[in-house]
Order: C-alpha cells, then structure tokens, then sequence
C-alpha cells in the first residue's frame, strides 16, 4: 500500500488525470446503456438487427407518428416543421388544429398512447384544452395543440421562418 501511495504522489497530475479519464471512459463504455448511438438504420443491414430493435424511434420517425394520429383523429391543418438546425431543445415541431376541447383531449391521450406503444416518452405537458392550446414535450418532438382562434392568434409558424416545412395535411 506504501508503494501504491508513493508512485501516485511522483506521477505528475497530467498524467493521473490521463489515467482517471481513461478508466471513466473505459467504464462507461462497458456499461453504456445507449447501443443505439451507432445503429446503422438502412435497409437490408441485418447485422444490427438486435440493437435496432432495442433501440428508441428516431425524433423523425415520432414526429411522422404524431403527424399520422393527428390526421386519424380528424385535426386539421397539420404541419410537421424540422428545426434541427435552428433550434437547439428540439428537432422536430408538430402543429395541428383541433376544434372542440374535447377533441383536443381526445387526440392527446391518443398521440401520448402512441408514442408510449413505440418507446418514446412524454417530457412534459403543458395548457389545457379548454385554454385553446396544449403543448406536448417529447424532448425531440414537441407538439403544439391549437383551436383555430388560438392558432390564428400565435401564427406559430411564422415564428419559425428558417423553419423547413416536411409535412402539411390540410
């Protein structure tokens, strides 16, 4: 142990601090919870097969996701914005119309069902239907709930200009 000690007050600190950081790294590495940072989601490579399969939806394809429940549950006038490069807490914008608080709550249990079938999950929530707009936080995803008068008011897009419009269902 007094060997020990001694040698680790002659290594210089950079060199224990190489050291500390290699093991911290090697560690984490062995015990990184996240296989899917490296997935290779192109058709027909099967060799990654078992890490696709665990691995989360992309932000896209959870966006497509919410952009399909949306339009079955009658809203109106979806928009799916990409801010990847504009903005930093999200990738995607997901605005839709609903007409009646009831609808609205209807079609937020639905797209939070949804989500949670596919392995994603809800960060946070936000307003109430009877407010006229609901927020949905899915970290990469946020979804923005509108009745018309509301959404006419915020033009929610046009806050966005650099935004890239990928979906509009009317």
């Amino acid at each position: 142990m007094q060997g020990r000690i001694l040698a680790h007050r002659l290594t210089p600190p950079l060199e224990r601090w190489k050291t500390f950081a290699l093991s911290m790294s090697k560690a984490v590495l062995r015990h990184a919870s996240l296989p899917w940072a490296l997935v290779d989601r192109r058709k027909g490579r099967t060799y990654n097969a078992r890490v696709i399969s665990e691995a989360p939806p992309s932000a896209s394809d959870v966006a497509r996701l919410i952009v399909d429940v949306a339009s079955d549950k009658l809203a109106s006038d979806v928009v799916m914005l990409d801010i990847r490069g504009i903005s930093d807490f999200a990738d995607y914008f997901v605005v839709a119309t609903v007409e009646s608080p009831r609808q609205m709550n209807s079609l937020v249990e639905d797209i939070e069902a949804a989500v949670k079938q596919g392995d994603g999950r809800l960060h946070h929530r936000e307003g109430t239907a009877q407010g006229g707009w609901m927020l949905l936080d899915f970290s990469d995803v946020v979804v923005h709930l509108f009745r018309p008068e509301t959404r006419d008011f915020y033009r929610i897009e046009e806050a966005w200009p650099a935004a890239v419009e990928t979906v509009r269902i009317q």
